[in-house]
């Protein structure tokens, strides 16, 4: 995405959610902290845990990349994706993802045209799009139904030039309602869809 475009992620299949990781194009160092960004909002009185206004980048840079323009849903988790090894601990790779490839094996595939893998990324900078988490009362993870109907969707403006890599995730468990669906991805400029 160029500075100004927006990107409209929509669940168009039903629940779903959409891991996306946010990497600045002219220096691939630079990207998305997720829970940096829940912290900095926080201070700023601009969102909470569910959900943020502002996407900043990590220390040492702190640029806000992207902002949140319009979203339905106003819930989702800020943090990683589905790895192998979360795989294995869950019931095992065939029993737990689609296809067989993990959010981190997804990433990996899409960002070596652009020279990098998934190794290349921060493992907490993902924008969990429409995934609802809570915690218990030891603070572990409660997963739920995705946030989300269909049609709903979230539209960030960038304020950088920006690569996005986007996958829908492929767990099949209430991440995702029990199956995983494709998500619609859609770049703007201005109002215009290109």
């Amino acid at each position: 995405m160029d500075r100004g475009q927006r990107l409209r992620v929509t669940a168009h299949e039903g629940k779903q959610c959409a891991d996306i990781k946010f990497i600045n194009r002219n220096d691939p160092k630079e990207q998305f902290a997720a829970p940096w960004s829940v912290f900095l909002n926080t201070l700023e009185g601009t969102g909470t845990k569910d959900s943020i206004a502002k996407l900043w980048s990590k220390p040492p840079y702190e640029n806000v990349m992207l902002k949140v323009v319009r979203d339905d849903v106003g819930r989702h988790f800020m943090n990683g994706s589905c790895s192998q090894r979360w795989a294995e601990f869950s019931g095992g790779l065939a029993n737990v993802v689609e296809g067989g490839r993990t959010c981190w094996d997804l990433y990996d595939e899409a960002l070596r045209p652009f020279g990098l893998t998934a190794a290349d990324t921060d493992s907490e900078g993902t924008f969990n799009a429409f995934m609802s988490v809570s915690y218990d009362g030891d603070g572990g993870f409660i997963f739920e139904p995705p946030s989300c109907e269909t049609g709903d969707f979230i539209e960030f403006e960038a304020e950088m030039d920006v690569l996005v890599v986007a996958v829908s995730c492929p767990d099949k468990n209430e991440i995702n309602d029990f199956k995983p669906k494709a998500m619609k991805y859609e770049i703007f400029n201005g109002q215009d869809p290109l």
